[in-house]
């Protein structure tokens, strides 16, 4: 990786049922409390602070979010995500 970013997907996520973007691993929704979660398998590959997911996982918004290809959202918020 050589520093510099691009965005490679943007999206709005709103409301409980699951949502999908192209470009990014499986499906993503807010849970009651307003937070971002993903579903995904532990293949997908999706990590959140280093953690791989397996199932249903609320994404905390200091966390950093990994996927295949090290693609990495660094400090996500359930606001504003940039994918690079």
């Amino acid at each position: 990786m050589n520093g510099k970013a691009k965005v490679v997907a943007n999206g709005k996520i709103i409301g409980r049922d699951p949502h999908t973007l192209a470009g990014v691993p499986r499906a993503w929704s807010t849970n009651e409390a307003g937070a971002l979660t993903v579903t995904a398998a532990a293949a997908d590959g999706v990590q959140i602070g280093g953690r791989t997911v397996d199932g249903t996982a609320e994404v905390p918004s200091n966390s950093g979010l990994e996927f295949p290809g090290g693609r990495v959202v660094h400090s996500p918020t359930a606001a504003r995500r940039s994918w690079r």
